[in-house]
C-alpha cells in the first residue's frame, strides 16, 4: 500500500501556530495524525471539485439568497431606476454533523516492529473511510438538490455517441438558460457518471470520424471534463453541473475550536485514537446550475 503523501514539517508548523509553541508533543502527536488522514481523505475524495470547500467556526451557518433582482436601462438623465419593490429572499441553512473514526495500534504491533506500518495502513484505511463518508454526502446532496432533471434518451450502456452526448448537451443548454454563467464558469464544469457506464464513456469509438471517446469527445470540443464517483448514492443518474459557490458548498468545522483529535491508553492493549470531523454539504437553490439525467442504465 503507498504511504500518505504529506509534509509532517509543515503540518507540525500548522499545528504549532494553532496552539502556540509550547504545545505538548502528546497534542502534536494526535493532531498530526488527524490533519494526516484529513488531508489523505482529501487527495481522495473524487467529488471534491463538484463543490466550493469552506471552512467555519461554528456548528451552523445560515444564509439568504435574493430571489431576483431587476435592473433598469436606459435610466433617463437626472432620474432613478423604477423601484422593485420589497426583496424577495430564499433562505437555506447548513447544519454540520459529526463523522468519527476509531482505531488502535496495539502493544503486539509495537513488539513486533510493526508499529510504524501498522500506522501507515491505519491512516491509509481510516483516509479511505472518511473520504467515502465525504463523498456519498456530496453526491447525495447534489442528486437531492438537482435543479432540473429529465430522462436519458437511452440507456447509455447500449445508446450511440450521439444519443449520449445530445443528453449531455441538453443539460447544458438549461444551465446556460437558467444558471446565469458565463464562459469563463463552463470551463470548470463537470460530468458525473456511476461505474456501470464508465466503460462507454471511455470506450474508443468512431465520433465525428475521428476514432476516439466520448470523454475524450466532449473535453476537446466543450472543455468539460467527465468524471466518475464510486457513491452508491448516484445510483442510475448522471449529474451535469457547474461548481461554484452559487451552485454548492462544503462546510467543514475549522481546527482547533473543539478536541477533534485524542489519543488514550487502553490497559493491556495499546493506543486508542479517536479523530472526529464536522461536515455538511448545502445546494444553493434555485440558481439552475445543476442537471440530473435519470436512467444512463
Amino acid at each position: 500500500m503507498k504511504p500518505i503523501e504529506v509534509d509532517l514539517g509543515e503540518i507540525t508548523k500548522q499545528i504549532k501556530a494553532l496552539y502556540g509553541e509550547t504545545v505538548s508533543e502528546d497534542v502534536i502527536e494526535k493532531e498530526v495524525m488527524r490533519e494526516v488522514i484529513y488531508r489523505a481523505a482529501d487527495q481522495l475524495l473524487m467529488a471534491k471539485e463538484l463543490v466550493v470547500i469552506k471552512q467555519f467556526d461554528d456548528l451552523l451557518a445560515k444564509w439568504a439568497y435574493p430571489k431576483d433582482l431587476q435592473a433598469s436601462y436606459p435610466v433617463a438623465e437626472g432620474a432613478l431606476a423604477e423601484y422593485a419593490g420589497p426583496l424577495e429572499w430564499k433562505e437555506f441553512t447548513m447544519e454540520l454533523k459529526k463523522a468519527q473514526i476509531r482505531f488502535m495500534i496495539t502493544d503486539e504491533a509495537k513488539i513486533r516492529q510493526l508499529g510504524k506500518y501498522q500506522l501507515d495502513f491505519t491512516q491509509r484505511k481510516a483516509a479511505e473511510a472518511l473520504a467515502k463518508l465525504k463523498e456519498d454526502n456530496i453526491i447525495e446532496r447534489l442528486v437531492a438538490g438537482a435543479h432540473h432533471s429529465f430522462a436519458a434518451s437511452a440507456a447509455w450502456t447500449s445508446a450511440s455517441a450521439s444519443q449520449i452526448t445530445k443528453d449531455i448537451a441538453d443539460a447544458f443548454e438549461y444551465i446556460i438558460k437558467n444558471g446565469y454563467i458565463s464562459m469563463a464558469d463552463l470551463k470548470s464544469a463537470k460530468v458525473v457518471v456511476p461505474p456501470e457506464v464508465w466503460g462507454e464513456i471511455t470506450a474508443i469509438q468512431e465520433i465525428n470520424n475521428i476514432k476516439q471517446s466520448i470523454k475524450d469527445y466532449v473535453k476537446s470540443h466543450w472543455g468539460v471534463d467527465i468524471q466518475f464517483t464510486t457513491s452508491s448514492k448516484l445510483s442510475d443518474n448522471a449529474l451535469v453541473l457547474v461548481p461554484s459557490e452559487l451552485t454548492a458548498i462544503h462546510g467543514v468545522l475549522k481546527p482547533g475550536k473543539i478536541p477533534l483529535s485524542e489519543k488514550r491508553r487502553v490497559h493491556g492493549r495499546g493506543d486508542e485514537f479517536i479523530i472526529s470531523q464536522y461536515f455538511e454539504t448545502v445546494v444553493v437553490p434555485e440558481t439552475g446550475r445543476i442537471v440530473k439525467i435519470t436512467d444512463v442504465y
